[in-house]
C-alpha cells in the first residue's frame, strides 16, 4: 500500500516546494522473534511500503525500515510500525516528532504490549503501549515523558538462557539469540530454545509446540506481497489472478511491459523479476542495482515503456526521473538520461498535471480504442482533438483528508487533458465494482492487452 504521510496539529507539509527537506530515518528495535512470532514490518509513512521481515536481523539493536524524504520543517510527522504474521498484525505502535533537522525516530515494540489494550480509562489520547504502559504517540524513546526503565545492559536481566537483555533506549529487551540454541531450534523469550518452527494458532506471546505439519523456517515461503488484478483489453470486470514461480515477497515500487513481448518487469526497492503473462510464472529474478546501479537506494513511484526508452519517476517530493534504453532480451539497462521536475516542460506544470506531493503508479496506453480516456472540455486546449495514446498517473493531493488523483497525459497532443478523483468518470476503469476499491493499495499498474494491477495489502 502506498501510504499517506500522517498529520498531526496544524502544521502543513509544504513538499511542493521544498525538494531538499528534511529525512527521518525509523529504526526498529524489538524483542519480538521474526520468523517466529511476525513475518512483515508494515510501515505507514510516505512513499514508503511493508517489507517483510529478515529472519537474519537482530531486532535487538536498531534495524532501519523506513526512510522518509523531503519533509519541510516545522512537519509534524506520524509514523506507524506493525509487525503482522501471515498478513495479519499482531502489534503497533505510533511515534509523532516535530521534524526541525534530520532525525531518527526510534521505535521500540515490547512483547508486553502484546495483551495492552490502549487508551486506558481515563487517559483518551494514551493510544499507543510502550513499555506495557499506554502512552500518547508523541511520548518518543527520547523523551522524558517516562521515566527510564534502564540505561546500561547491565540493569536488565532475564530467567531463559538463550536471551541477551539489552537496553535500549530506556526499554528493557529480551533479545533472542539463537546461536545459544542448537542449528534446528530457534530462541523464544518465553520458552527459551524451541524447534524452528512458526507456531500454530494461539496467544501471540505464548509460544505454541509446532505438530508435525507446520514447516520448519528454513522451509516457509513468504507470502506474495501483492495481489494482481487484470482488465483485459475490451472488457467489462478486473479479475483477480493467481501467479506462480518464486514471487516478489518485497513491496512492489514498478512495473513495465516491454513491447513487442509477453513479459511484465517488476521491481522492488532492490530486485527486478521477470513475469510471463501467458502462464503468469515469474520466470526470473535479478539484482536490481546490477542492472539500474543509477537507482541504487530510490524509491520509485512508477514507470512505464515507450518504444524502447524505459521512464521511472522517483516517489516523494523531487519528482527526479530518469530515462533508460531497455533491451528485453539481455535485460539490460542503458542509462541516456536523468531529470529534475523542473527539467520537464511546461505541459507538465499545468492546473491538469499531476501533483508531485506523493506519486502512486503510472500506466502508458499506446492507442485509446477502448475509450476510456476523454478530455475535459472546460479546461483542455485539446479537447476537440481525439486522444490517441496517453500516460495514466495516479497520484496523492497532498492534502487532508487524502484524496487519490488520476491526470490523463495526450501524447499526441502532449498535454495533460484531464484529471479527477479515483473512481470517478475521468478514467471509466476505476469505477468498475471489480475494481481495487481503495486506489491508495496500488503499487504499481501497467498496460499491455489490458490494465494490470498490482496491489499491496490493506
Amino acid at each position: 500500500m502506498v501510504l499517506s504521510l500522517l498529520l498531526t496539529g496544524s502544521s502543513v507539509v509544504s513538499l511542493g516546494g521544498c525538494t531538499n527537506g528534511h529525512t527521518a530515518v525509523v529504526q526498529l528495535q524489538t524483542d519480538l522473534v521474526p520468523g517466529l512470532e511476525f513475518d512483515e514490518v508494515y510501515v505507514q509513512a510516505t512513499g514508503l511500503r511493508s517489507r517483510r521481515a529478515n529472519l537474519r536481523d537482530d531486532y535487538g539493536r536498531p534495524v532501519q525500515v523506513a526512510e522518509i524524504g523531503g519533509i519541510a520543517a516545522g512537519t509534524n510527522v506520524l509514523v506507524e510500525v506493525s509487525l503482522r504474521r501471515g498478513g495479519t498484525e499482531i502489534v503497533s505502535r505510533r511515534v509523532q516528532h516535530h521534524i526541525q533537522t534530520d532525525t531518527i525516530l526510534g521505535v521500540i515494540i515490547t512483547r508486553n504490549c502484546l495483551e495492552i489494550a490502549c487508551p486506558s480509562p481515563g487517559a483518551p489520547m494514551a493510544t499507543e503501549c510502550r513499555d506495557g504502559l499506554c502512552v500518547t504517540p508523541d511520548c518518543e524513546e527520547d523523551r522524558s515523558c517516562m521515566s527510564p526503565e534502564c540505561v546500561t545492559d547491565s540493569e536488565c536481566s532475564s530467567s531463559v538462557a538463550c536471551v541477551t537483555p539489552r537496553c535500549a533506549l530506556g526499554v528493557c529487551l529480551d533479545t533472542p539469540d539463537a546461536t545459544r540454541c542448537r542449528s534446528d531450534e530457534v530462541c523464544s523469550p518465553v520458552s527459551g530454545c524451541v524447534p524452528a518452527a512458526i507456531p500454530d494458532a494461539g496467544a501471540p506471546d505464548a509460544f505454541v509446540a509446532p505438530d508435525a505439519s507446520t514447516p520448519p523456517i528454513d522451509a516457509f515461503v513468504p507470502a506474495p506481497s501483492f495481489t494482481l488484478h487484470h482488465l483485459p483489453a475490451a472488457g467489462s470486470a478486473f479479475a483477480t489472478l493467481t501467479t506462480h514461480g518464486e514471487v516478489p515477497t518485497d513491496p512492489i515500487e514498478a512495473v513495465f511491459a516491454p513491447e513487442g513481448t509477453g513479459d511484465l518487469v517488476v521491481l522492488t526497492h532492490t530486485e527486478i523479476f521477470v513475469l510471463e503473462r501467458a502462464s503468469l510464472t515469474f520466470l526470473e529474478r535479478h539484482p536490481r542495482d546490477a542492472v539500474f546501479p543509477e537507482l541504487a537506494g530510490v524509491f520509485l513511484a512508477d514507470g512505464y515503456t515507450i518504444g524502447e526508452d524505459l521512464y521511472f519517476a522517483e516517489a516523494g517530493t523531487t519528482h527526479t526521473s530518469w530515462i533508460y534504453r531497455w533491451t528485453h532480451a539481455s535485460r539490460a539497462a542503458a542509462h541516456v538520461r536523468t531529470m529534475t521536475a523542473a527539467e520537464l516542460g511546461a505541459d507538465w506544470h499545468g492546473p491538469l498535471a499531476p501533483p508531485w506531493w506523493e506519486g502512486l503508479a503510472a500506466f502508458r496506453v499506446p492507442n485509446n480504442r477502448e475509450g476510456w480516456a476523454a478530455p475535459d472540455p472546460s479546461r483542455s486546449p485539446c479537447a476537440t482533438t481525439p486522444i490517441d495514446g496517453y500516460i495514466g498517473i495516479l497520484s496523492w493531493d497532498g492534502f487532508g483528508p487524502a484524496a487519490l488523483i488520476v491526470s490523463i497525459y495526450d501524447t499526441g497532443c502532449s498535454q495533460f487533458v484531464n484529471q479527477g478523483y479515483y473512481a470517478s468518470a475521468v478514467y471509466p476503469p476505476f469505477m468498475l465494482a471489480t475494481a481495487p476499491d481503495d486506489g491508495f493499495t496500488i503499487d504499481a499498474m501497467e498496460w499491455a492487452d489490458g490494465l494490470w494491477i498490482f496491489t499491496s495489502p490493506r
